[in-house]
């Protein structure tokens, strides 16, 4: 009896984790273009210098640096300074953790920071 409580108390527990689960506000996967895709629709994006797009590990992935460039994205209606998550890959191409650089791969700013970045010493 005891088992069959964990199971029903197991499966209660993931049924309300995916209920709970919200849909990303944007989403880039580079597949088509550089645009993004949200509930609200498209977000179009800003490409600074020549950001390339290069095969990925699932599809298309962006390739950006000092020699290509980089995308901006208008983050009204998107970013809650409050909360939320920011998932990506990061694959290096002409580097490697242990060289002494910063390497930033998603910076905002604004009312407060974020930034997610390789520190420039150690990996």
């Amino acid at each position: 009896m005891a088992r069959i409580t964990a199971i029903v108390g197991l499966w209660a527990l993931l049924v309300s984790a995916a209920l709970a689960q919200t849909k990303p506000v944007a989403t880039m996967s580079f597949d088509n273009d550089l645009n993004a895709v949200g509930p609200g629709g498209a977000r179009s994006a800003f490409p600074i210098g020549k950001p390339d797009l290069a095969a990925g590990k699932v599809g298309k992935a962006l390739k950006s640096g000092p020699g290509t460039g980089y995308v901006e994205y208008a983050t009204e209606g998107i970013l809650n300074i409050a909360a939320g998550t920011v998932e990506m890959w990061v694959c290096p191409l002409d580097w490697t953790p242990d060289e002494e650089k910063f390497h930033v791969f998603f910076e905002t700013r604004g009312e407060g920071a974020l930034y997610l970045y390789k520190y420039y010493q150690g990996t």
